[in-house]
């Protein structure tokens, strides 16, 4: 049990944010991937669920919505010193938000 734990602490404390090892995914874009997927809640569910929404119509606001997202934070990062704007930081957030809201439309 003890060898176990060591394991899942071990696993935990070298993982990115959605548990992939950085050799898979860098570090950072998972950290953009984490936020694509938590901005589904605000963009898809709450809209298609709570406002009765149709899936095509949530899905457009999630997709758009979390671009706009993306790209404000990414236009902001640029105007920082040592900073570029990094589309692959965009599309990967997106990209986060999109398969989800997929998924939903598919299995729910």
């Amino acid at each position: 049990m003890k060898n176990m734990l060591k394991y899942i602490k071990n696993y935990a404390t070298t993982m990115g944010w959605i548990l992939l090892p950085p050799s898979l995914m860098r570090y950072d874009l998972q950290l953009h991937a984490r936020a694509g997927i938590f901005m589904v809640i605000p963009f898809y569910i709450f809209p298609h669920f709570s406002l009765g929404l149709s899936k095509g119509l949530a899905f457009t606001i999630a997709t758009l919505l979390s671009f706009a997202v993306a790209f404000t934070k990414e236009y902001m990062d640029s105007k920082e010193p040592n900073n570029k704007f990094d589309w692959l930081d965009l599309f990967v957030t997106v990209i986060f938000t999109v398969v989800p809201c997929i998924m939903l439309m598919i299995f729910r």
